[in-house]
């Protein structure tokens, strides 16, 4: 067997599964609609203003985890 047939027959499986994938991807293309409707952005039916209580409550969370982190004691050593 020459060097040429035998590198011919070794890539034979690989150019069979690049095919395949060649003419699956065109069927799946045709498959697509050919015009899609453009996307628009969704218009809100009511405009929600966050009340005072939640804008109160979320600084109250804030303010308790900044100074909850500054209360934990400092880890001093030995040298200090």
């Amino acid at each position: 067997m020459t060097t040429t047939r035998r590198i011919l027959m070794s890539s034979l499986p690989a150019a069979v599964v690049g095919i395949c994938t060649l003419v699956g991807m065109a069927t799946s293309a045709r498959a697509q609609p050919q015009q899609q409707e453009p996307l628009r952005m969704p218009s809100p039916s009511k405009e929600e203003d966050p009340s005072f209580v939640a804008q109160l409550f979320v600084l109250l969370i804030i303010a308790g985890a900044a100074i909850g982190a500054n209360v934990i004691p400092s880890k001093r050593g030995h040298q200090d």
